[in-house]
């Protein structure tokens, strides 16, 4: 199977244009290599800064490309120059690629000694694997509920620590029966153990470095401690929402106290925080706690909390400690999962969360209240946004007990449920999930109401297979109010299409995503779709390339040079023109505007000679030799001797910068 339509366009869009740009380098130098088709999934290993190569994946189906990873660092947007480098390799280059079985495959025919001999191997040749593998062994004993003696679900509390903190207690009995999801249980308790010790060696994993060099770590760190708490939602997804708690009060705790240590100028360490609160709002949902229980674990959250506010760190775990406040037997949820609350998000807010005096429906701001006080409008604002934040911490709670309700089966209530609080993704992705596509597509097409629904119903149906589909639905949002801009949906639409052998649809969606974000890679993927049509689109789409009015766009003057329209693309630049785009037009316009590459280099060489930075030299002797090249195309060799002998004489004592210029000369 090969990866359907991939074309350079193709990949120029899924990257910035610098990681497209790098990534042609590593390409064109032989980064790429181990190139591996298992099924659906390209594989690669591409060199980088490190000695060991990063790991390339990247998935597709018959549309295109689905998703693409790389185990580098890189998270500023798009594809890594990794993937795009892979990608240019497997374009260029199919006869390089092997295919191979999938995993699951190779893995099959083992038998268990085999199995049990191919592990016990790999954690001799890589001790590092011990405590994975000790940690993954608790997580598959059972993945169910702990039982005490007499047989009933055994309670797992906070464990005791310093201060009045619950400690463990006796059996409880929970209120209602186990649903049958997680009839099978475990006998004992998972041993948090494992998993400090991996969050304390993933913290002082940086110890050995310089400061300088830890902190281009701190990410990598931060996806450890996140693998981990990806096991914890082994257990909860398998129903044993206990032993999830047991693992999640190993990893916080021990993440909250050693946090500080990492260097988090850039928020890596800290943001960990924020993918915390749903796998705890989940456990405890999980978990079916008693009331008791419930407020000795909001108590904990509470004390976490209260730590991370020492870091104006916002609220880490509202919708968990709403979970703990509420649990199942929450009236609101009651009436909502049982179909009686309409019409949908009627009483997504409750009573219990709103002032102690009553909203009314309009207000004029001359009328008193009943008590005789008047309304402060001050205290109306506030209000306002603490009901917003209220409203949030519920729909992340609701959307929690849905996953939950679908674990179990329970897939009246969910519909019930998401209908009532007004989740009508969750509720058309459920369709779908049941077969329901026809069902789905319809009450989407007449009841959607944003470009953002509509795109998360289309992923939704396209991971079902239902391409077709998805396709209809990813148009209809196109046609939608934006709740932000449309550029990803026509874009995904686009290649979507494409895939599908629909080329006006590709076409037409190619122009809107470009509309919405003009950019080289855009501009390109139109080109590529327009076919023979391309002529007259052209004009059109440059007509509106030069309208775009902010002063120094970097996409205007790429789209432009691309185009050889120096004029136009040196008419578009700005103050904030980036660096590396003045650079590529000053090599451009050498010849076409020899007076223009003058006045540019000179300007930015003496900005640079002028600041006295050593390090920085060699730029400024960069511009001087495009500043030589634009005087010799301009027949003015004397002049550039002249400026040369101006800049020593000014310069002299910058040895650096002499040795240099010296070199220029020659």
């Amino acid at each position: 199977m090969s990866i359907p339509r991939l074309t350079e366009t193709v990949i120029r869009q899924g990257a910035t244009s610098e990681s497209y740009r790098r990534g042609e380098e590593y390409y064109a130098n032989a980064a790429v290599g181990d190139l591996a088709l298992r099924g659906n999934v390209l594989e690669a290993e591409v060199e980088g800064s490190q000695y060991q190569p990063y790991a390339v994946r990247i998935t597709f189906d018959a549309g295109g490309i689905v998703a693409a990873t790389c185990s580098c660092p890189y998270g500023w947007g798009g594809w890594c120059k990794h993937i795009v480098a892979a990608l240019l390799a497997y374009l260029h280059e199919p006869d390089q690629v092997e295919v191979r079985p999938p995993v699951q495959e190779l893995l099959d025919g083992l038998s268990r000694d085999q199995l049990h001999a191919l592990v016990v191997y790999l954690a001799e040749q890589d001790p590092s694997l011990v405590d994975v593998i000790g940690s993954r062994v608790e997580s598959w004993r059972g993945l169910a509920l702990p039982v005490a003696a007499d047989g009933l679900p055994a309670v797992v509390q906070p464990s005791a620590s310093p201060g009045p903190r619950p400690s463990a207690g006796p059996a409880g009995v929970r209120d209602r029966a186990q649903p049958a999801a997680e009839a099978a249980v475990r006998r004992t308790s998972v041993d948090p153990l494992p998993f400090r010790r991996q969050v304390q060696r993933a913290l002082s994993s940086l110890d050995h470095m310089r400061s300088s060099e830890a902190y281009w770590h701190v990410g990598e760190v931060a996806d450890k401690v996140l693998d981990l708490v990806d096991q914890a939602w082994e257990f909860v997804k398998a129903g044993d929402g206990r032993n999830a708690l047991v693992i999640l009060e190993a990893i916080t705790d021990e993440y909250v106290e050693g946090w500080v240590d990492l260097d988090d100028s850039d928020g890596e360490a800290s943001s960990l925080f924020s993918e915390l609160d749903r796998p705890w709002t989940e456990a405890i949902l999980t978990a079916d706690l008693t009331p008791a229980e419930r407020t000795q674990w909001q108590s904990r959250l509470a004390e976490w909390q209260a730590e991370l506010d020492n870091y104006s760190i916002d609220e880490v775990f509202a919708a968990a400690r709403l979970a703990c406040e509420l649990g199942w037997d929450d009236p609101h949820f009651q009436r909502a999962s049982r179909g009686e609350i309409s019409p949908p998000g009627a009483e997504l807010r409750r009573s219990s969360r709103k002032p102690e005096r009553e909203e009314r429906e309009e207000w004029d701001e001359d009328e008193e209240w009943d008590d005789g006080e008047e309304w402060d409008e001050d205290e109306e604002e506030e209000w306002d946004e603490d009901e917003d934040d209220w409203s949030d911490m519920e729909i992340e709670l609701t959307q929690a007990r849905l996953a939950i309700l679908e674990r179990q089966g329970r897939i009246e209530e969910y519909l019930n449920l998401a209908s009532a609080s007004g989740l009508q993704v969750s509720y058309l992705t459920m369709l779908v999930k049941l077969g329901r596509t026809e069902e789905a597509v319809e009450q989407g097409l007449r009841s959607l109401l944003t470009a953002g629904a509509a795109f998360e119903l289309a992923k939704a149906l396209r991971e079902q297979g239902d391409l077709a589909a998805a396709l209809r639905i990813a148009e209809h949002g196109l046609t939608l109010s934006p709740t932000q801009s449309k550029s990803a949906l026509a874009s995904w639409t686009s290649d979507l299409a494409s895939g599908l052998g629909d080329e006006a649809t590709a076409l037409r969606t190619a122009v809107i995503a470009f509309k919405e974000d003009p950019t080289l890679a855009a501009y390109l993927k139109m080109q590529e779709r327009a076919g023979a049509t391309w002529p007259t689109l052209r004009t059109e789409i440059l007509e509106t390339v030069r309208g775009i009015t902010s002063a120094g766009s970097e996409a205007k003057i790429e789209i432009f040079l691309h185009e050889g329209l120096l004029d136009d693309a040196i008419a578009a630049v700005g103050d904030y023109t980036p660096y590396g785009i003045l650079e590529r037009l000053a090599d451009a316009a050498v010849e076409h505007r020899p007076d223009w590459v003058i006045q540019l280099a000179r300007g930015q060489a003496d900005r640079i000679m002028d600041a006295g930075k050593a390090d920085r030299y060699e730029y400024a002797v960069r511009w001087l030799g495009r500043a030589r090249a634009a005087y010799r195309a301009a027949g003015r060799e004397a002049e550039w001797r002249a400026c040369l002998t101006a800049i020593r004489t000014r310069h002299g004592r910058k040895y650096k910068l002499m040795a240099l210029l010296d070199r220029l000369g020659k």
